[in-house]
């Protein structure tokens, strides 16, 4: 078995990207030192924006969304599921664009024009009808989305997680977000730990292993990023775990093809 800071690549990137993340921001990649460096720069940019766009920071200060499970869906084999959205803040005299950005995507682009939002907060189409997203995911899988209106002047950034990989223990929780279809990257999130606590994170992937000592955020968040590909490997199993000072919630998830 390798040990800890074995001949395989652990890159930390120790970038202060914004407060809220967890520093050190943590990638873990076992493909070798010349696919890393080539990689981590829009590696970066997705984590970074991924990270910002599903805790809502880029939205227009007082404005949230809330979205709900309306239903279900099943088309030739393929199943998925139905969500209303409800918005609080938002001027209701506006005409909104839905946009999506899928992990499949470079960026986000156009979904939905002219929505509005009722008396109750309720996102309506231009015939009245409610806004409803369909989406089918793999797990841990999220879409972007944003309500932007016509000015530009309001926005509303939130992300839906239909089969969220999430596990909790003693109050805290730690979660793996697909960023990239075959889960090349995976976005990392723990919440519920002590303000400011410190935070062991370790992975394992076959037979190698890394922990990274790091520390909560002051809300008791930390987010990390990790690259759970091997060399000569085209797919495998990730278990991921952190540990804080009364809690260690622990994930798998796999990916490769």
């Amino acid at each position: 078995m390798k040990t800890c800071c074995s001949s395989t690549v652990f890159l930390m990137l120790a970038l202060t990207i914004c407060s809220e993340l967890a520093a050190p921001l943590a990638i873990s990649a076992q493909q070798g030192p010349e696919t890393v460096a080539a990689s981590s720069q829009p590696f970066r940019k997705i984590l970074y924006d991924s990270a910002e766009w599903i805790k809502g920071k880029y939205s227009t200060p007082g404005i949230s969304v809330d979205v709900r499970e309306v239903g279900r869906l099943n088309k030739s084999g393929a199943s998925g599921k139905q969500y209303g959205v409800h918005v609080q803040g938002a001027p209701k005299g506006q005409t909104y664009s839905l946009l999506q950005w899928p992990i499949t995507a470079a960026d986000a682009a156009l979904a939905t024009p002219g929505i509005t939002i009722n008396a109750d907060g309720l996102a309506v189409r231009a015939d009245r009808t409610p806004l409803t997203i369909a989406t089918s995911a793999a797990p841990g899988e999220v879409l972007r989305l944003e309500l932007l209106s016509e000015d530009h002047a309001v926005k509303a950034f939130f992300s839906i997680i239909p089969q969220p990989i999430i596990k909790e223990d003693h109050g805290c929780s730690v979660e793996a977000v697909r960023l990239m279809p075959h889960f090349e990257l995976a976005l990392i999130r723990g919440t519920g730990f002590q303000p400011n606590d410190a935070v062991q994170f370790s992975s394992k992937t076959y037979d190698d292993w890394h922990l990274v000592k790091a520390m909560a955020d002051a809300n008791g968040e930390y987010v990390s990023a990790l690259v759970p590909l091997m060399k000569d490997k085209r797919k495998g199993k990730t278990t991921v775990k952190l540990t804080g000072a009364r809690c260690d919630p622990e994930i798998s998830f796999e990916w490769g093809k």
